[in-house]
């Protein structure tokens, strides 16, 4: 692990990984593969809510759910040896496009969009793509998300999207995503 040292150290920095992750050590999780590991740290994170409901009497912040899934997203990359070009960060020469990651070498450019539900979030994934293809056009656009319901209807519009591939997380799609990847 740690093929991705200042990505890793960034997500540590989160708040969601200070107060649900750290206790249970995602770097030092006996990993096997993608699937496990996102059903052990998502089943972690829904414990956290409910607790914090309890403790502070009302729900966890909308954008909460999504940092902390894109915090398991970089772990899960970060053991597979998948190197992160860019994690939340604009890319140069493409107009508002912020991906949760990229994955760029001289083989492959593949854009990453982490979404906890796709309701309205896909158009996003969906324009983002749109911008990103424009200037890289061998780009390919994935997009995971933890619905699975969402994540089937979306994908039976594929081919009217600019979007590549969409991979439901909580399934072994999200090792099928792994190997997209690779």
């Amino acid at each position: 692990m740690q093929s991705n040292k200042i990505f890793i150290e960034r997500l540590k920095g989160k708040a969601i990984y200070e107060a649900c992750f750290k206790v249970h050590k995602p770097d030092q999780y006996p990993y096997t593969d993608a699937n496990d590991f996102f059903q052990h740290y998502w089943n972690k994170f829904e414990i956290h809510k409910i607790r914090y409901k309890k403790k502070e009497g009302k729900t966890i912040n909308n954008s909460v759910p999504g940092i902390a899934f894109e915090t398991i997203i970089g772990f899960i990359l970060d053991y597979e040896k998948i190197k992160i070009h860019s994690m939340d960060e604009n890319v140069e020469g493409v107009w508002k496009v912020k991906p949760d990651f990229t994955i760029r070498d001289e083989r492959k450019n593949i854009f990453i969009s982490c979404k906890t539900s796709l309701r309205e979030r896909w158009k996003q994934a969906d324009w983002e793509s749109i911008r990103y293809k424009k200037e890289y056009p061998d780009a390919k656009c994935f997009v995971i998300t933890n619905h699975e319901q969402e994540a089937r209807k979306r994908s039976e519009d594929l081919n009217e999207l600019d979007i590549d591939k969409i991979f439901y997380a909580g399934s072994n799609e999200i090792n099928d995503f792994i190997k997209q990847l690779k």
